[in-house]
């Protein structure tokens, strides 16, 4: 604990008489506590003069204390006053534990009711620092809650104008990537033919017969764009900047070919070329029978040919 320096005017000036070896002293009639460093402290002087003792007497029981060094540097702080001679003189800043530890010698009806008195004064004081010190805590936890909180506003600010300005470069990206994409498909055929193709090329490999081929080609376009948009990821699709006509990636429409658009390319032959044939459904008694056409060389359902 720190020195402290205290004058005679700030003693209390509520005082009494009472008698210590006969003679007449001043006696304060409330017990004195004060705030220091954030603790309840009592003087020794202010002690002396409630329990209506000389000063000189306090200070011998506090030298004679029997207490660890520890114990005493945690909790009696020497500060000086100066007396109304000019002298410097010393006294004791006690916390409560100190002053707990001195009057557990001072005995008498009257010396237990002066310690009840302290005490109290001491919780009343404690009492008033930790609400003190609560509200300090609060007012300060309040500040720094808003200080964080228009910080985060300003992060989350700052980082919404760096993912706007992500994306707009990111579509920039991407549409300067088509620009260049379309212009590679428009001005050389052999790009376009390497990576992309239409459904009329499709058609023509596949061997479709020329006869009746616009239905089959939009039939096998809409399915062909619609598997695409349900593709996952989904396929990237483009359009010839010249004539309109859509262009699907060469490896997801050879997979289109071999999953369904061959079976239709055969439809489509056996249909213009008149080999579909009438296939019989099973008899059923009491019904007529089911006609179906079917194209040459598929089967009839049940694994024979038609």
């Amino acid at each position: 604990m720190q020195e402290h320096t205290q004058n005679d005017t700030e003693l209390s000036s509520k005082t009494a008489i009472c008698k210590e070896n006969g003679k007449l002293l001043d006696r304060k009639t409330e017990p004195v506590v004060f705030e220091k460093d954030g603790q309840a402290i009592a003087n020794s002087r202010d002690v002396a003069e409630f329990f209506g003792k000389r000063h000189d007497t306090v200070l011998r029981a506090i030298d004679r204390l029997e207490c660890r060094k520890d114990f005493t540097d945690r909790n009696f702080a020497v500060s000086e006053y100066t007396d109304p001679t000019g002298r410097k003189l010393r006294s004791f800043d006690m916390t409560k534990n100190g002053f707990t530890f001195l009057v557990m010698g001072f005995t008498g009806k009257q010396a237990a009711l002066f310690k009840e008195d302290y005490i109290t004064q001491f919780d009343a004081m404690e009492k008033a620092l930790r609400e003190q010190a609560s509200g300090a805590l609060i007012t300060r936890t309040d500040g720094i809650s808003r200080m964080l909180a228009k910080k985060v506003t300003g992060i989350e600010r700052g980082m919404a104008l760096v993912v706007q300005s992500l994306e707009e470069q990111d579509q920039a990206v991407v549409a300067l990537a088509d620009r260049v994409q379309n212009l590679l498909l428009g001005s050389n055929g052999r790009v376009a033919a390497l990576e992309y193709v239409s459904v009329r090329e499709m058609l023509e490999e596949g061997g479709a017969i020329q006869k009746g081929r616009g239905s089959l080609n939009r039939r096998i376009g809409a399915r062909m764009r619609t598997r695409a948009l349900q593709h996952r990821p989904p396929v990237e699709l483009r359009k010839c900047p010249h004539s309109g006509v859509w262009l699907f990636p060469r490896d997801f429409a050879a997979q289109y070919m071999r999953d369904e658009g061959r079976s239709l390319v055969r439809d489509h032959n056996a249909n213009q070329t008149g080999q579909a044939v009438m296939q019989f459904g099973p008899r059923r008694t009491g019904r007529k029978s089911n006609l179906s056409v079917v194209g040459k060389g598929e089967t009839t359902g049940k694994g024979e040919p038609a």
